[in-house]
């Protein structure tokens, strides 16, 4: 029993953090990132503040010199985004945070 338990504890410690809630309202959000390569930084940045689901047409890469981080609200309707920009060693912000309808952002993020 105690076996089974350490496993679960184990297994749960080596997948990422998918799912947050926030804490003003109890909202459930899902987390996605999205990377791209450096050269599309202009473009990215045009697509988040214009059309959203413009990102869709730019290629992804499975990790990239930028990082779009996206929360998406399944209850509040609402998406939360954010670009990153890697710098030795971590990722760091280099874009305010949007806000964007669920709906416009779910084209993109699967």
């Amino acid at each position: 029993m105690q076996n089974q338990f350490t496993k679960k504890l184990v297994f749960r410690g080596l997948l990422p953090r998918t799912r947050w809630q926030s804490k003003e309202d109890g909202t459930l959000y899902r987390q996605s990132s999205i990377y791209f390569a450096k050269e599309n930084l202009a473009i990215i940045n045009k697509a988040m503040r214009e059309n959203p689901a413009a990102l869709a047409e730019v290629e992804r890469y499975d990790a990239g010199a930028l990082r779009l981080d996206v929360f998406c609200g399944e209850q509040s309707g609402k998406a939360y985004g954010q670009l990153n920009e890697y710098v030795p060693y971590e990722y760091r912000p280099c874009s305010e945070v949007f806000v964007w309808e669920a709906k416009d952002v779910e084209k993109f993020i699967r």
